[in-house]
Order: structure tokens, then C-alpha cells, then sequence
């Protein structure tokens, strides 16, 4: 695993001479050297880059080294640089107090002796550098944690189309990867992006960590809808929990967009103003029919003859009672000898399609009470209206 061979160190004295005197003494580190003499530059420079620590003057002229180590640690990227106070005035315990008390590691005097500082400077550089080891090697054994974790996975649902020969079974499982695919995907796209800034040197270690984090949360929800389409096909009861619907919508269409950059799909919410009340709703369930309904619009709209393709999707209440979710393309539009069979289980029009998309979008809906419908639209293209009760489940 590749580290970078230097680290930065952020020298801040409002004295030029001062300045250059500490180039000399540390350059033979051979580690990168920052230099600042106002606490504008400190501020912008720890937040452009992680440093190892910071030798900071107690004496600037526009604000003291105390008040600029508090506005460091304030930061959160920075809060944790170890911080070396230098000061060729005071040298009374009040003072060396304060500056710890700021969150000083140390608190040396002028004139500084080369040897000291210099060894001072290198136990901090060796921290950074082994810190920065161990997290990239935690981030790595996660990831390859991960990646064991849907081998043993996959090992298992195999082991499973073996030993089980019935037709529910191979329905469950054809249902599986038709669900799994988008936060099976999203993980392998934030985990081979991870690999490629890691081997690169080319990453921010909290971007790195952010990746990952977003690529595990997609792996527990895989695990969720594992869960819940195995209560499906045994039809248990739903999981029912109070969902804002905008948000749902809003996270689904999240889940989407770089799927709808690469297909160059304009994409448009025209979600209700009004407040619409908290429905009881099985969430996992649910967001598989937004997704399975704007996956079908996304399909559809890759045949489109128009010059530019538009998905809208828009929530309203009708009559004070019931939700309308409408899904709308000006895509090529249904043809109307397949209206009726739509959402009849294995009915596809694809050609590798497996015909149980729309079929579970149905049974999902009139579990929780209420219905879906297919149109074409009168300006060209499809709509697929979802309506649903509201307070009735």
C-alpha cells in the first residue's frame, strides 16, 4: 500500500527572517514546508491541507497564536493538529498555560535550539505518517471485508438454487437480482472508485471514508431487501412504518442520478406543496417500486426518438384521501396490445428482461391498499400512476 513520502509541516511567524531561520533548521526532514505570517493564510492553508503539526509564534500582529489555535481547533478538519507554541517573550507559567490550555503539545522559547526542534518536528511527522498507515490499512481490511461478505453471500443463494428445485424458490431468487442490482452496483462503483484514488495518491482521507461509509449503508439495505422479499414470497405481513413520502421519492431519485447522467435524462419533481401526511408504509417494499418504476421509464426513454429525453415524477393529494404518485417519460409510449398484461407476473417485453419488475410494483401497491395504472400520455410518452390511501393502512 502506497503512502505519500512527505508530509506537510506549517511554520507561522510574521517575521521573515524567523521564517527562513526555520526553513533552515527543518529542510533537512525532507518533508514539505508551509509558511505563513497572518492568520488568514493559517486558516486558508489547514483547510487546503492535512498537516503533521503546526509551529506556531504566540506573538502575530493582527491576532495572537492563542486566539488563531482556537479558531484551528473550532474546525473540524483541523482540530486535532498537534500544535507547537513558540514565544521569545513570555515565559511565565500563566502564559505556557494558556497555550496548552488553547491545545498546545508543546511550548518551546527563542532562540529555538535546532537540535530539539528538529526532533521535536520528527516524532510528530512519524505519528502522521503510522496514523495515516493504519487508517488506510483499516479502510482496506473493511473493503476487503466487504467484498468476502458478498462472496459468502453469493456462495450461499448458489447453494441455495442447488439444494432447492422449486418454483417459488427460483421466482425468489429471480426477484433477488432484480432488486439487488442498484445497491449492488452503487457498492461496486464507490469501492472501485476508493481503489483508484488510493492507488493514485490521488484522495482526501475523509472522502475516502465517506465513500465507504455510503457503500456499507448500501450493503445493509442489500441485506434489507434480502429480508424483506423473502417475507414477500412466503407472504408474511407487511413491515409498516410512518414514511414522508417527498423524502422517500427524494432519496430514490438520489440513488439514481448518475444513471440518469450517463442516459443523458433530463429529470424533473414536481412534488406537492402541500403537506402531505405521514403514510404507513413497509419502506424497504416501497422504494423498490420507485426504483422498479423509474428504471422502467429509464429503459424506455433509451428508445427515444425525441431530442431530449424527460422523466418527471409528481406527487399530489386527491380529494383529501388519497395519494397520487404519477411517473411520467416522453418516451415511445405503451403499446396498447400489452396494456392489460403489463403487471402480469413474467410478462416482458424485453429482451432480457424477466418479467417480475412491474408484477412485484403491483402486489406491493395493493398490499398496502391501493392500486397502479399504466397510460400512454397525450402528448407522447408513458405514465404509470400509483394510487394510495392515506391514514387507511
Amino acid at each position: 500500500m502506497k503512502i505519500n513520502s512527505q508530509v506537510n509541516i506549517l511554520i507561522v511567524d510574521d517575521v521573515p527572517q524567523n521564517l527562513v531561520a526555520l526553513n533552515a533548521i527543518l529542510s533537512d526532514l525532507g518533508q514539505c514546508l508551509h509558511f505563513a505570517s497572518s492568520a488568514k493564510e493559517v486558516l486558508r492553508k489547514v483547510l487546503e491541507e492535512d498537516f503533521a503539526v503546526i509551529l506556531l509564534d504566540v506573538h502575530i500582529p493582527d491576532i495572537n497564536g492563542f486566539e488563531i489555535a482556537r479558531l484551528i481547533r473550532s474546525r473540524e478538519k483541523s482540530s486535532y493538529i498537534p500544535i507547537i507554541f513558540m514565544s521569545a517573550l513570555n515565559k511565565d507559567e500563566i502564559d505556557v498555560n494558556q497555550g496548552y490550555e488553547m491545545g498546545a503539545v508543546d511550548y518551546i522559547f527563542k532562540p529555538i535550539n535546532p537540535v530539539i526542534l528538529r526532533s521535536k518536528i520528527k516524532v510528530f511527522v512519524d505519528l502522521f505518517t503510522k496514523s495515516t498507515l493504519a487508517i488506510n490499512l483499516q479502510n482496506e481490511l473493511k473493503k476487503r471485508h466487504r467484498i468476502e461478505q458478498r462472496a459468502l453471500k453469493q456462495q450461499h443463494q448458489l447453494a441455495l438454487a442447488e439444494t432447492e428445485r422449486l418454483i417459488v424458490m427460483e421466482e425468489m431468487t429471480s426477484a433477488l437480482a432484480h432488486e439487488l442490482n442498484q445497491p449492488l452496483t452503487t457498492i461496486s462503483n464507490y469501492v472501485k472508485g476508493c481503489i483508484h484514488r488510493l492507488n493514485n495518491e490521488d484522495y482526501q482521507l475523509n472522502e475516502i471514508i465517506m465513500a465507504l461509509e455510503y457503500a456499507s449503508q448500501q450493503s445493509e439495505r442489500a441485506g434489507a431487501i434480502l429480508h424483506r422479499i423473502k417475507n414477500f414470497v412466503r407472504k408474511n405481513e407487511l413491515c409498516l412504518e410512518p414514511v414522508e413520502i417527498n423524502n422517500l421519492i427524494l432519496n430514490m431519485i438520489g440513488l439514481m442520478q448518475e444513471t440518469l447522467h450517463e442516459a443523458g435524462i433530463e429529470l424533473t419533481t414536481q412534488l406537492s406543496k402541500v403537506p402531505i401526511p405521514k403514510i404507513s408504509l413497509d419502506k424497504i417494499q416501497f422504494e423498490q417500486v420507485i426504483l422498479n418504476l423509474l428504471r422502467n421509464s429509464i429503459e424506455s426513454l433509451q428508445n427515444c426518438s425525441q431530442p431530449k429525453a424527460q422523466l418527471t415524477i409528481q406527487t399530489y393529494i386527491h380529494s383529501n384521501q388519497t395519494l397520487i404518485i404519477n411517473v411520467k417519460d416522453n418516451g415511445p409510449g405503451i403499446n396498447q396490445e400489452y396494456t392489460n398484461k403489463l403487471f402480469d407476473l413474467y410478462f416482458t417485453t424485453k429482451k432480457n428482461g424477466m418479467g417480475v419488475g412491474l408484477a412485484i410494483c403491483r402486489t406491493v401497491i395493493e398490499a398496502h391498499g391501493g392500486n397502479i395504472m399504466a397510460m400512454n400520455r397525450s402528448q407522447g410518452g408513458a405514465c404509470f400512476q400509483i394510487n394510495l390511501p392515506i391514514g387507511s393502512n
